[in-house]
């Protein structure tokens, strides 16, 4: 397991009790591995996960915009949770 899978596991284990705490450790995480599409898609989940899908949307626009370079089904993958996202808040505005 990578460093970046290791400390991605361990907000997802106090997302439920601690969400401030786990998107500080996401935020932490994305500015390590800045070039991380999977580290931006993880701290906008964690803001989904706690109802600001503004800010979400934002951060996983950052990563499908880093996937770009990622083979096809990462760069879908990451697109799918924007739309995702886009749809709960009412914005459909997808590409």
């Amino acid at each position: 397991m990578s460093a970046e899978s290791s400390l991605s596991v361990l907000p997802e284990s106090k997302l439920a009790d601690a969400a401030q705490q786990s998107i500080e450790i996401y935020e932490q995480v994305a500015a390590l591995y800045p070039n991380s599409a999977y580290a931006f898609s993880n701290l906008a989940s964690a803001y989904a996960s706690v109802g600001k899908l503004e800010k979400a949307i934002e951060l996983q626009n950052i990563a499908v915009e880093k996937s770009k370079e990622m083979v096809q089904w990462h760069q879908n993958n990451l697109q799918n949770i924007l739309d995702e996202y886009q749809k709960q808040l009412g914005t459909d505005n997808v590409q």
